[in-house]
């Protein structure tokens, strides 16, 4: 029996040896596997953010390029003559030199249904007169219509070339809004683009709306700078950290 015994314990003290290094190999690759992923987690974040940075700063740039390419066109506005123009909406003088010519007609129609109350003399000389009034007018009402569509085509002519800089760079913006990978961002870029779209939509230079469009991208300089500071992660990390902790 003790022969059996000292022939057994070699044997098994090798396989409990070989077991115990086989659980201490396993071990250690899985903390080895769990290094590595780490590191790739990591890298692939540094990547990442390194890719947001970039797309912030470059619309960084693109919003100060913007800004100032806007300022020159502002102060073109400010001594265009078609944008004084159009400033002063021209439109309601020709509404009413239209009514002007609507009351001469009717004036024309009143006279005839009095015909037989004046002589032809009376009448020649009424309707002669109301006629060329009402020729008057409508050539003042023509006139004018031709001034102002002439000032209109001369007006969007004088933009043409701000309006396509402005596409280019409103692409621009909307790529890196979303390349930023911040939502605050995105909402600033909307808010912003929107007030420019309506400081574009105004006739001359609409101060409220000028305001209006600086503030907003203001406010936008200010989301991105805070994402450049803090990451574009830190909120969603913060969040997840949260939910960890309460499901623990």
């Amino acid at each position: 029996m003790s022969t059996l015994a000292t022939t057994l314990l070699p044997i098994a003290t090798l396989g409990l040896g070989a077991a115990l290094t086989m659980i201490g190999q396993s071990l250690t690759d899985r903390r080895v596997s769990r290094r590595e992923k780490e590191a790739r987690k990591e890298q692939f974040r540094a990547q990442n953010f390194e890719i947001h940075r970039t797309a912030l700063l470059d619309l960084q740039e693109k919003i100060s390029d913007l800004s100032s390419r806007t300022q020159v066109e502002r102060l073109r506005r400010k001594t265009d003559d078609a944008e004084r123009y159009l400033q002063g909406y021209p439109f309601k003088n020709l509404r009413a030199q239209m009514e002007e010519v609507h009351v001469a007609i009717d004036k024309v129609n009143e006279l005839a249904s009095r015909r037989a109350e004046l002589s032809e003399e009376d009448f020649r000389g009424q309707i002669n007169e109301l006629v060329a009034n009402c020729v008057n007018v409508n050539k003042v009402q023509l006139d004018a219509s031709r001034e102002f569509f002439e000032k209109s085509k001369m007006m969007v002519d004088n933009r043409e070339q701000y309006y396509a800089d402005l596409l280019d760079y409103i692409r621009a913006i909307r790529l890196g809004m979303y390349r930023s990978g911040a939502n605050s961002v995105v909402v600033a870029g909307q808010e912003y683009l929107s007030a420019l779209g309506k400081w574009n939509d105004a006739f001359g230079d609409n101060e409220k709306a000028y305001s209006a469009m600086v503030a907003a991208e203001y406010g936008l300089q200010r989301a991105i700078s805070n994402r450049l500071t803090s990451g574009p992660y830190d909120e969603y990390e913060h969040h997840k950290n949260r939910e960890g902790d309460s499901g623990s």
